[in-house]
């Protein structure tokens, strides 16, 4: 049997270029297995990617991406 465990996750930066970096290392590790090759790995799947960069009052701005994160967990009975 296997559990499905959903997670949503948004990463904030001040520059697209560093968000640019952080998404592609997460990217380049979806579809793989995540976890302790001793112990557990978890079937790791990341849906799309949403950016937006958001301004506020003043020279402020925030450039934020959200994704969507799927594991898939063998559970033992």
């Amino acid at each position: 049997d296997y559990v499905i465990i959903n997670y949503n996750f948004i990463i904030w930066t001040d520059f697209v270029s560093h968000n640019n970096k952080i998404v592609e290392a997460i990217n380049y590790a979806s579809d793989s297995y995540w976890g302790d090759g001793e112990r557990f790995k978890f079937n790791a799947r990341i849906d799309t990617f949403e950016n937006r960069i958001e301004f506020s009052q003043g020279d402020s701005r925030v450039v934020k991406t959200d994704f969507g994160l799927t594991l898939q967990i063998f559970h033992y009975k």
